[in-house]
């Protein structure tokens, strides 16, 4: 026969104990079926009701460990929800705009100065036959000018909802908090 050994004070489950295998078994504690034993493994169970003689998983975390957890998922869930949609906004960028940010020097200085060498450009020129350098320059800078504006916007969103989970009080609180 199986025996569950528990505290006495809350309930926890201390350990498994077979009549089979151990000739002295501890107590508090109370006897399982096989059937009850496999139940309780297979679900994690780590709660011994008395009263009822019956096994469960309970939460004995304590509010504030449940709240600091609580707070630690939601920052990270945040973190990951603002990465996210800064690669997206990224691999939604036309595909000469991978390396954007050195693309956009170099279109930006050619505008200022039309003399200037654009390795890049003059080569996607040289590959497109119906762009011409001053439309993929306007191109560049136009796409560079919507990701910076999107990204502010993510950035600032993604500021907003950090402040609000370092300043959130309760659970409740921080499961208002969406992206």
């Amino acid at each position: 026969m199986k025996y569950a050994h528990y505290n006495v004070t809350d309930g926890k489950l201390i350990g498994w104990y077979d009549s089979e295998i151990h000739t002295t078994i501890p107590t508090p504690n109370i006897e399982v079926s096989e059937v009850d034993w496999q139940v309780a493994i297979d679900n994690n169970y780590n709660y011994v009701d008395v009263t009822n003689n019956t096994l469960s998983k309970k939460d004995f975390r304590t509010v504030d460990e449940i709240f600091t957890q609580t707070k630690t998922s939601k920052a990270t869930e945040i973190t990951q929800a603002f990465n996210n949609a800064v690669e997206f906004i990224t691999t939604a960028l036309p595909h000469e705009m991978v390396s954007w940010r050195k693309q956009e020097d170099e279109a930006r200085a050619y505008v200022a100065d039309s003399t200037v060498s654009t390795p890049f450009i003059d080569a996607q020129v040289a590959t497109r036959q119906l762009e011409t350098k001053d439309e993929l320059v306007a191109k560049i800078i136009a796409n560079a000018d919507a990701y910076q504006v999107a990204y502010a916007s993510l950035l600032g969103k993604y500021q907003n909802l950090s402040n609000a989970v370092s300043v959130a009080t309760t659970v409740a609180e921080l499961n208002l908090i969406v992206w």
